[in-house]
């Protein structure tokens, strides 16, 4: 069986140092993450049947999908990155496979590695993320290549905007020659670099492999979501402002100073995470419109889901699996790995879970439930679209 996304991702720790006195952040809008033992159990509860789809991908020789770490769309397309990155797969809205223009590879046009990717919805381009060879491939709608441009870092996530782009840096991918690592690099198109920001001590190397650290909301502003921070900040020209601060009001939340000044023996980081199993936001954020979506750790599982109604102020926070897993079937909903004119998106490709999943019991429509069940391994992922009742 495959519990790879319920494990924490471990990859070795780097406690990055920081020489300069830690700034200090407040304010922010108010998100309460109430994580308490009486959490609903099923999303299945509370998502409007009313207005839900899913799209099951095409298979074939050329698209061959695992799981789904993100997905976008956009013009009639589908955007999804396979979740250990073998590559970006273009489908049409109806899950007809279209193309595959990133993949691994030495070929001229292919990838040491694919990190992220986004649509630059202005210029109608697709555009793909390779932190090995720094650089930044364009692609139009269909796939068909435009170029590939050198950008000179080591970024791990990328965000387009208006005068050109963010780029998100793990401390340790850092440029040697700086005194401080940071971690969001902002460039003008050119990719000549305009600003420094977010030189925060951070524990690297501990693998959250999110869709990105960044979000758009529909004003266009550009959020940035690290991870540990209590903070979710709006990117603006010299300065990061907390736009939302996460309130838990329950549970053994993490202290991150304390994690910040731990010992930098790796066993010794972990332990901190695993013993007494903290609370923290693993920054996993989803802007949907009207809300937002975003993830809560406990210890080294991704163990709630928060959603965030921006109009009413009010938060609904879920198990998205309990520790003995008797919510399984939450996998069908959980992790969001991105969004669409107020549809969450969720990726289902795990057919040897079915049986753990009780289905006899969900309250799904039949035709879903239906195609669930007939899911196999050799299906590419059921793409899920969903909406919230009123909460």
């Amino acid at each position: 069986m495959k519990y790879s996304w319920l494990l924490f991702p471990l990859l070795f720790f780097l406690p990055a140092g920081c020489s300069e006195p830690k700034e200090e952040y407040s304010g922010g809008r108010e998100i309460e993450i109430d994580c308490g033992p009486s959490a609903p159990e099923y999303l299945e509860d509370y998502v409007d049947f009313s207005d839900f789809e899913y799209v099951r991908l095409e298979a074939n020789d050329s698209a061959s999908i695992g799981s789904v770490r993100k997905a976008m769309v956009f013009d009639g397309r589908i955007y999804v990155e396979d979740h250990r990155a073998k590559g970006v797969y273009i489908f049409d809205r109806e899950g007809k496979f279209i193309k595959k223009p990133a993949r691994l590879g030495s070929g001229g046009q292919e990838f040491a590695r694919i990190d992220d990717f986004q649509i630059d919805r202005e210029l109608r381009q697709l555009i793909v993320l390779d932190s090995e060879n720094g650089t930044l491939t364009f692609y139009d709608l269909d796939g068909d290549f435009i170029r590939r441009d050198t950008i000179g870092l080591e970024a791990v996530y990328f965000e387009t905007t208006a005068e050109g782009y963010l780029f998100y840096q793990n401390p340790y991918d850092s440029p040697q020659d700086d005194s401080q690592p940071y971690h969001l690099i902002r460039t003008d198109k050119q990719y000549r670099i305009q600003e420094r920001l977010y030189n925060q001590l951070e524990v690297s190397g501990l693998g959250i492999p999110v869709p990105s650290r960044f979000a758009k909301d529909p004003q266009g502003n550009v959020l940035f979501a690290p991870v540990y921070s209590p903070f979710i900040f709006r990117v603006a020209q010299g300065r990061l402002t907390p736009e939302y601060h996460l309130k838990y009001s329950w549970g053994n939340v993490l202290d991150a100073e304390d994690l910040y000044s731990a010992d930098s023996d790796p066993k010794a980081l972990l332990d901190r995470l695993s013993e007494g199993a903290p609370l923290y936001f693993n920054g996993w954020l989803i802007e949907n419109g009207d809300q937002l979506c975003l993830q809560t750790q406990k210890g080294l599982v991704s163990t709630y889901t928060t959603y965030f109604d921006k109009e009413s102020g009010r938060s609904l926070t879920l198990f998205s699996l309990k520790e003995d897993a008797s919510n399984y079937r939450n996998i069908l909903f959980h992790p969001v790995v991105g969004s669409d004119r107020g549809y969450y998106i969720s990726a289902f490709s795990d057919a040897s879970a079915i049986g753990l999943m009780k289905l006899e019991q969900a309250r799904l429509p039949e035709d879903f439930k239906n195609a669930v069940l007939q899911h196999t391994d050799q299906d590419n992922p059921l793409l899920i679209f969903y909406k919230l009742k009123d909460f």
